[in-house]
């Protein structure tokens, strides 16, 4: 395996109404009853007398014996235990039965209608994804969704002690509507995925997919929101993906002219896999596609780690002709939230002794904004987000080759980098096949970190150092799987940058499978 590259650091339901019981008196409660007269006092005095004096022997006597039943009651008292506070109670530590890794790829990219341009309505593949998975204890079972426009794969390896489960795909179109080259890792399901990217502007195709891998129905409900706010449009709940099937859904579909999307998939029953798949067309000219996995949920801090700068030199004469504003490099920022967000940017350099650029953004409440940048030196960058309150990000950059002759089109192509999450102790992933792949790691942590790096082809496994607030950059193998140890805090993604092709996705952990839980009474 080639030697890595160490960088430094840079930097509406509504409320339920509970009843309520009126009080009232009660027409039959008793009246009071007027005090009784005073007997009247025909004894004599000395009989009085007398009487007061045994009274008085009485109250003496029967002071003394409750005196002594109060001490005797509390002695009993204590007798007996007392409730113990702040002691953890018994509990019983249950280990759940170990179940089948599963992971999700897209499939291959899709078009609205077929190939001669006929029913525009139904999605169909263009051709077919390079799909890749490897498991570290045993063997992977892959299998398509019955029915899934896009052919996506399901992967399957079986329940094992340590073991991990990964997979990516890959896929480069040179046709007369679609061209460029679409890399994407294969994902666990889950119940929540936020998606970033994508446009419904004359000439920009986004599409959804909603994949559901398990044997239950999964009931999806989505918001989505613009550069104007929230979108509302029928048919946004209550979307149906059958077990084991995929659904397709158009952007276009729920709000039309949308330039910066930003969607929340919510399932109940069935867990899904969602992601967004994009395309663009420059009059008759193709520009590029993409897939578009979920990026990190809402947060005050956000890494998108292993961005490719395509240099000004490459895109800049391009940026003043008709349809090739969005060549340039763009920060989506979206705020789901209902308070307004200040967000510092910072961009950094993975090259050593590069200066980082730095903004500050605002981004109204329950809005996105696509905010400009300018052309870097071509590299790999990592983007910093931090916020006043939760946002979620991604980065649009391009490439661009000009035309061979005249009767030509120019190669362009494009990629939405996501945010990723912090990986966990152990990871696995797998390098797409395709050129030049890359490993970028970011350390946002005060002290370095020491990884491993082992390949599934290789005997021996590499120390990674990542330094603190640093990067680290390592050249792959096409194809090649890969495990990951001692990463807990970094957060990484596989890159792609060729001659009119750019591509990337980031490194997920594996959720929590088979960790013993404790239940308590």
């Amino acid at each position: 395996m080639p030697e890595p590259t160490n960088e430094q650091p840079t930097g509406e339901q509504p409320a339920v109404e509970q009843p309520t019981v009126e009080q009232s008196a009660d027409p039959k409660s008793p009246a009071a009853k007027p005090p009784a007269a005073k007997p009247r006092r025909d004894r004599s005095a000395a009989d009085s007398a007398a009487r007061r004096r045994a009274l008085a022997g009485l109250r003496a006597t029967t002071g003394g014996v409750g005196v002594l039943v109060a001490a005797a009651a509390i002695a009993a008292v204590g007798l007996l235990p007392l409730p113990s506070f702040g002691e953890p109670s018994p509990g019983l530590s249950v280990t759940p039965q170990r179940t089948a890794l599963q992971q999700v790829c897209p499939g291959a990219i899709l078009r609205l209608g077929d190939d001669t341009g006929q029913d525009a309505g139904t999605a169909t593949a263009v051709d077919g994804a390079v799909v890749r998975e490897n498991a570290t204890v045993g063997s992977v079972d892959s299998t398509g969704l019955p029915g899934a426009a896009s052919a996506a794969r399901v992967i399957t390896s079986a329940p094992a002690e340590d073991a991990l489960l990964s997979g990516a795909q890959s896929q480069r179109l040179s046709g007369s509507d679609l061209t460029g080259f679409a890399a994407a890792g294969c994902r666990e399901a889950s119940s929540t995925a936020w998606l970033v990217g994508g446009s419904t502007t004359v000439g920009r195709t986004t599409l959804l997919t909603l994949s559901n891998p398990t044997g239950v129905e999964a009931t999806v409900a989505l918001r989505i929101w613009g550069e104007n706010g929230a979108v509302s449009a029928p048919g946004m709940s209550g979307i149906i993906v059958p077990a084991r099937s995929q659904r397709v859904l158009s952007l276009a579909g729920f709000a039309q002219n949308l330039a910066s999307p930003m969607v929340e998939v919510v399932s109940r029953g069935g867990q899904i896999v969602a992601a967004l798949q994009q395309s663009i067309t420059r009059g008759v000219d193709p520009g590029g596609v993409d897939l578009i996995g979920d990026t990190a949920a809402p947060s005050t801090t956000q890494t998108i780690p292993g961005v490719q700068m395509p240099g000004p030199d490459t895109v800049g004469a391009q940026l003043g002709e008709d349809g090739y504003a969005d060549l340039a490099s763009a920060l989506r920022l979206g705020n789901p939230g209902t308070e307004d967000a200040t967000v510092d940017v910072a961009i950094v350099p993975e090259k050593k002794g590069a200066e980082a650029t730095t903004q500050r953004i605002p981004v109204p409440a329950g809005t996105t904004v696509d905010v400009p940048i300018e052309e870097q030196p071509v590299g790999a960058y990592t983007v910093s987000l931090e916020s006043d309150v939760p946002v979620v990000g991604a980065m649009r950059t391009s490439v661009f080759s000009p035309a061979a002759n005249a009767q030509a089109a120019p190669k362009t192509d494009f990629e939405w980098s996501v945010a990723a999450p912090a990986l966990a102790e152990r990871s696995a992933f797998t390098a797409a096949v395709g050129d030049a792949p890359q490993l970028h790691l970011v350390n946002p942590g005060r002290t370095a970190v020491s990884a491993t790096l082992q390949s599934a082809q290789a005997a021996k496994a590499s120390v990674l150092e990542v330094p603190a607030r640093g990067t680290l950059t390592v050249p792959l193998t096409s194809g090649s799987s890969y495990t990951l140890g001692d990463a807990a805090g970094l957060i990484g993604s596989v890159s792609y940058r060729g001659s009119g092709a750019v591509a990337g996705y980031v490194i997920a952990s594996p959720g929590p499978t088979s960790s013993p839980i404790t239940i308590r009474r």
